[in-house]
């Protein structure tokens, strides 16, 4: 699974509001040119980051903005996301009546 499909899934998103997430979480400040012309995401950011705040709020990550700065997730909710972005540990049947046991840690 890849690290949009692995944000959709942890935080209900739509493929787009996930892209703006991975900006967010790999950027200190994104800006709305960032998002609507460097990154094509989208023709309004303004609205797509209101949605992105009401996906959000169960998780407790925030979106901020300042203006003449951008769209900013602090630095703690920055690393939640790049961690929730790494997959799972794979699970695979090991001999052990078919439920699944977990592969060690290399």
């Amino acid at each position: 699974m890849d690290e949009l499909a692995t944000l959709q899934m942890r935080y209900d998103l739509t493929s787009l509001l996930a892209r703006i997430l991975r900006l967010l979480a790999e950027n200190t400040a994104v800006t709305t040119n960032m998002i609507e012309v460097e990154h094509a995401l989208t023709k309004d950011a303004p609205i797509a980051i209101h949605r992105l705040r009401r996906r959000l709020t169960s998780s407790g990550i925030t979106v901020n903005f300042r203006r003449g700065v951008g769209y900013w997730i602090e630095s703690e909710d920055r690393q939640r996301v790049m961690t929730a972005m790494q997959p799972d540990q794979l699970r695979l049947p090991l001999g052990d009546g078919g439920r699944g046991g977990e592969l060690p840690a290399a």
